[in-house]
């Protein structure tokens, strides 16, 4: 665990792509409970949002729903050919989890999922 809290030091820039308002919101809270020191660049609701943010900002980190209104995330995420951009992937289908290998993965959750997992997920990204 001190390794943990070692790297609960470090600031680290994430964005969010989530087009469910509550989902998204309470990501962020969770989110800055568990990490006051990342800093939330900024939010997407959709692919083509999705773009534009990932275009505009250079983020540590990218937490995304998979299933969009207008598409899936990885169309936005091989349009823009971000191969070392880290993730954590969020969504209700499991179907998506081969495809997510392809990408710079760093967690796969269900959903819904707990704070708890949210948690090993930043674990794995920090390391």
């Amino acid at each position: 665990m001190k390794d943990s809290n070692k790297n609960k030091t470090n600031s680290f820039t994430y964005a969010l792509v989530e087009d469910e308002y509550y989902t998204a919101h309470e990501l962020k809270t969770t989110m800055a409970h568990l990490r006051s020191n990342y800093v939330l660049l900024d939010q997407a609701e959709d692919v083509e949002g999705m773009i534009e943010l990932l275009q505009n900002n250079k983020v540590d980190l990218l937490i995304t729903d998979i299933q969009l209104s207008d598409g899936l995330c990885f169309d936005a995420l091989d349009k823009l050919k971000l191969s070392d951009l880290p993730i954590i992937f969020t969504t209700a289908y499991v179907q998506y989890r081969e495809k997510a290998k392809q990408y710079n993965t760093v967690d796969y959750l269900l959903k819904p999922y707990s704070p708890e997992m949210l948690e090993k997920a930043i674990l794995k990204f920090e390391k």
